[in-house]
Parts: structure tokens; C-alpha cells; sequence
């Protein structure tokens, strides 16, 4: 096997003569990529780029609806586009989601857990 595979040591000699070579970096001590600056610096600077195109590498916060602690399941459904319609404008007029709008209707219907309903 051979000790120097890539000639890194012919380079190390060559640079400066002292003896270091770029297999021993103890003395290595990286620079922060982004300096310590103000907030207002900082603002300035994202305004700056913003304006010449560049686009901000900062992480974007996804913002999670929090969980019901209802049991829900998923319901997978192809409609007329006049029923789908309704339903929509119904739950629009109610501000409330498809899911409670559903709720609104078999409550109405009188339609119970196994699916009986009162109204004939």
C-alpha cells in the first residue's frame, strides 16, 4: 500500500517549508461563515438581497393545525358537481368544515350510529 497515494506531502513541502502538512490540522480553526451582525444590519442586508433576487436560506416555519382529540378517518368520495356544490355552499354559509357540515345533515336527517333514521 502506498503511504502518500494522492502526493499531499510533495505539496505540504512545497508550500512553506515549515514542516506542516495538511494531514496534521490541529491548528485549524474555522471562521463562522456569517459574522455576528445587528438586527438592523442583518434586515438591511435580506432587503438588499431580496431586491437583487437572491432568496432567503432561512428555514420556513410550516405551521401545523393542532390535533383534535376526536377520532377522525378519511372519506374518499366522488359527487355530482351540482351535490358537491351544495355542500360546499352549505358549510360556506355555516363557516364550518366539510367534516362538520356532514355532521350538520345526519343530524338534521335524524340518521343515527348505525346508520337508522327517524325521518321517513
Amino acid at each position: 500500500m502506498v503511504k502518500d497515494p494522492f502526493g499531499l506531502g510533495a505539496i505540504d513541502e512545497r508550500r512553506d517549508g515549515s514542516g506542516a502538512s495538511l494531514s496534521d490540522l490541529s491548528d485549524f480553526q474555522p471562521t463562522s461563515a456569517i459574522p455576528d451582525l445587528s438586527s438592523t444590519e442583518r434586515r438591511r442586508l435580506d432587503e438588499s438581497a431580496n431586491r437583487s433576487g437572491f432568496s432567503s436560506r432561512e428555514p420556513v416555519e410550516i405551521r401545523r393545525r393542532m390535533r383534535t382529540p376526536v377520532l377522525t378517518q378519511a372519506l374518499h368520495t366522488r359527487l355530482r358537481v351540482q351535490d358537491f356544490n351544495r355542500l360546499v355552499a352549505f358549510c360556506e354559509l355555516r363557516n364550518v368544515a366539510y367534516a362538520d357540515g356532514i355532521q350538520l345533515l345526519l343530524d338534521h336527517a335524524k340518521v343515527d350510529d348505525i346508520g337508522n333514521s327517524s325521518i321517513k
